[in-house]
Order: structure tokens, then C-alpha cells, then sequence
């Protein structure tokens, strides 16, 4: 069932384009730091984060499917956050009939902003050294958004994250509507739990192709600091009329003009935003928010250094490869939990 900001967009999203894709584990080959974690053991949860009974791991506490030695377990971002990344993602899928969406159509609730709120605040997953949120932020994107490094994360974890998700959606309850308007709980049948792995896979499909639009269409990303000037207007017409207050009605009328204008100017490169985009990437089910909301953070990161558009392109790929296997095991009904 569910677990129960703009300007710290940066760790959470790195989730739209990292944890989603579920790229999280350092092989790339490099000298490994004194700390890094070796071999097949589950490391402890964070501390605060209750431990799950986890399908992908055996009673002794090692990945299932693996042979011994080939898993290196990253000390930034463990399995358990790949692990908690899954968990969440399932919490959000329900489908028709059931107490909390007794429609007839099958949702997904889960949005990047959500996904962001969810890890982007909480560093406890990670294992930084620094001490404060900005810092561990800064610490975490900086050691996963390069394009060699969720390369080499996608190539150890992908495969491992789409098996666990499926055998959780296999044992996952909801509860659903009886003849009688009361509820009972039951697990997802095989059907259901193809249908979620199959939303999500769309889920991830669609911030893939934002991300790919991203990286591609410099024109997007160029609109950004536009859209941040055209704000910033915005907040100037607003500061101007509050100084009219006291004036005569005339030089009010003439502030409220201003704030229309401005508020006009800057929805206009917003929409101009959203729409290249959606021009480029095909049919996107998500809201235009939702899709901006991306690219402003894409805006932030290409600037940050050099070689961030590859690395939004490269994320955007191995999302769209974690969609597809998710799509496969959707179709093929292979490695399911069901009984």
C-alpha cells in the first residue's frame, strides 16, 4: 500500500534518470575505495528505513541467480535503495476494483515530482559522508551523472532490479471491492501484476523520452534561462503594482497591465517548452507540468559541467532498455511471483 523543492531538483531527479533506470553500482573497472562493499551480502537498510522482506535475496541474505563473486555492491547507493526504489514504484500501481481506485481502469499514481520528494529529501539512503543535505546532494549526483559511470551501473543492476520488482508484484495484496461493497484482500493475479510491470515500463518510457529530448534538441534546454528571465519579470511587475498601492487608480491600472503581460510572456516560453518537447518525443501521456518540471532540471545539470547533455542522452537509453525489459517480462510472463 503507499508509504505515508524546486530548487533541490538534483538529487531527486538524478532518480528519473538513475534510480529509475535503475544504474546504481560502481564496476566501471576503477580502483575501488577503501569503504566499497565486495561480494554478494545484502548490506543493513539506513537507519530510520524498515528492512522489507526482499524476494531478490535468499534466507542467508545473497542475491538470488547470481554466481558467487559477480555482484559488487556499490558504497554510495546500496541494493537496499534499488530495493526501496522498487518497493515504491509497486506501492503506486492499483488496479480496477480495488479500495483505493474502485474505477474500472487500472491507474499508476506515482509522478516525478513524487519520486523526487521521496529521495531528493532523504539522503539516508546513500552512503555520503557529508553532513548536510545540500553537500550530500552535491556528492551523490556527482559520483553517479557521468555517462562511463550509468553505463557501468545499468549493466549490473538493470537485469537484477526488473526480477525483483516482478517477484514483489507476484506476492503484493490489494484490497478489492466484493459484491457486497465490503473489501477483502487478496494477491495480484498474473494478469495484474503483467499490467503493472507494464505501466511502469510506460512510466519510464516516457521520462526516457523526455531526457533523449533533452539531450537533442538544444533549442529546449536554451529556452530555460528564458523562461527563468521572463520569472523574473514576473515577480518584478508584481513588486512595481505593490509600491502603486498607494497611487491613483491610473498608475495601478498600468502595474496590473504589466503583471498580465509578464505572466503572458512567460506561460508563452513555457508552453514553447512542453511543446518542442512533446514535438520530438511522440505521444507523452504525462501532464505538461510534469514534463517541464524535467526539463528544467536537465537546464540545471547541462550547466553544472561539461559532458552533461551525453549524460542525459545515455540515461535516457537506459531507461528506455530497463522499460523493455520490464515489457518483456510483461509479455513473456517469465521470472513473475506469482502462485
Amino acid at each position: 500500500m503507499p508509504k505515508s523543492n524546486g530548487k533541490w531538483i538534483a538529487a531527486g531527479i538524478v532518480l528519473v534518470a538513475v534510480a529509475l533506470a535503475i544504474t546504481f553500482v560502481f564496476m566501471a573497472g576503477n580502483k575501488k575505495s577503501d569503504t566499497e562493499v565486495t561480494g554478494l551480502i545484502r548490506q543493513a537498510p539506513p537507519e530510520g528505513v524498515k528492512p522489507k522482506p526482499d524476494n531478490a535475496f535468499d534466507e542467508q541474505g545473497r542475491l538470488r541467480g547470481r554466481a558467487s563473486g559477480s555482484l559488487g555492491e556499490d558504497s554510495m547507493v546500496p541494493w537496499g535503495f534499488v530495493s526501496d526504489v522498487s518497493d515504491y514504484l509497486l506501492d503506486h500501481y492499483y488496479p480496477a476494483g480495488t479500495r483505493q481506485n474502485p474505477t474500472g481502469k487500472a491507474v499508476f499514481t506515482l509522478g516525478y515530482k513524487q519520486l523526487n520528494m521521496r529521495y531528493g529529501l532523504e539522503m539516508s539512503y546513500f552512503g555520503h559522508d557529508s553532513e548536510d543535505v545540500r553537500g550530500a546532494r552535491q556528492q551523490i549526483f556527482e559520483y553517479i551523472f557521468r555517462p562511463g559511470m550509468l553505463t557501468a551501473l545499468h549493466t549490473l543492476y538493470a537485469e537484477t532490479f526488473v526480477q525483483d520488482l516482478a517477484l514483489k508484484a507476484g506476492q503484493a495484496e490489494r484490497e478489492f471491492v466484493l459484491p457486497d461493497g465490503s473489501y477483502a484482500a487478496r494477491p495480484l493475479n498474473e494478469g495484474e501484476v503483467k499490467e503493472c510491470l507494464g505501466m511502469v515500463a510506460g512510466f519510464l518510457r516516457e521520462g526516457a523520452r523526455v531526457l533523449s529530448v533533452m539531450a537533442s534538441n538544444e533549442r529546449v534546454l536554451s529556452m530555460l534561462p528564458e523562461y527563468e528571465q521572463a520569472s523574473q519579470r514576473v515577480n518584478t511587475a508584481y513588486a512595481e503594482f505593490n509600491t502603486q498601492r498607494e497611487s491613483d487608480g491610473q498608475d495601478q491600472v498600468k502595474a496590473g497591465d504589466a503583471i498580465k503581460k509578464a505572466i503572458q510572456s512567460r506561460e508563452a516560453l513555457r508552453q514553447a517548452v512542453v511543446g518542442a518537447v512533446r514535438r520530438d518525443a511522440g505521444r507523452l501521456s504525462m501532464p505538461d507540468d510534469a514534463i517541464f518540471y524535467l526539463v528544467q532540471w536537465g537546464s540545471r545539470r547541462v550547466t553544472d559541467g561539461e559532458g552533461r547533455t551525453q549524460s542525459l542522452s545515455v540515461a535516457g537509453k537506459l531507461l528506455n532498455d530497463v522499460a523493455s525489459r520490464l515489457l518483456s517480462v510483461a509479455t513473456n510472463g517469465t521470472g513473475l511471483g506469482t502462485a
